[in-house]
């Protein structure tokens, strides 16, 4: 779509359209990042990172913990200092979240 610059005397109201559509388009577009950044923080305010890569580990990978709370990830365990406190295992979000057998009613 072409755009001429026109003095606001001959401005027809195709011109006008466009500018509503056009304006409309940039609010869709800014809702739409706002919506997408809500929606990985609210992703990501749950998760777990490595306090020296700042990666999040993969489900099955170990973890290790120390003292004050930090985690760090396998890879830079070797990097920190100190022992860890323990170690855990990554597991899937969807633990614990499975369908269970409901109990039998005796008719």
């Amino acid at each position: 779509m072409a755009y001429f610059v026109t003095p606001s005397r001959y401005r027809t109201r195709i011109c006008v359209v466009d500018e509503e559509i056009v304006h409309m388009r940039n609010v869709i577009s800014s809702l739409e990042t706002k919506l997408l950044r809500k929606a990985v923080q609210r992703l990501t305010a749950g998760r777990e990172d490595c306090v020296d890569c700042e990666r999040t580990p993969l489900v099955g990978e170990r973890v290790h913990v120390y003292a004050d709370g930090t985690i760090v990830c396998s890879l830079c365990l070797a990097a920190h200092a100190g022992e860890p406190e323990r170690s855990k295992l990554v597991l899937h979000s969807e633990l614990g979240h499975t369908v269970k057998p409901a109990a039998r009613i005796a008719a």
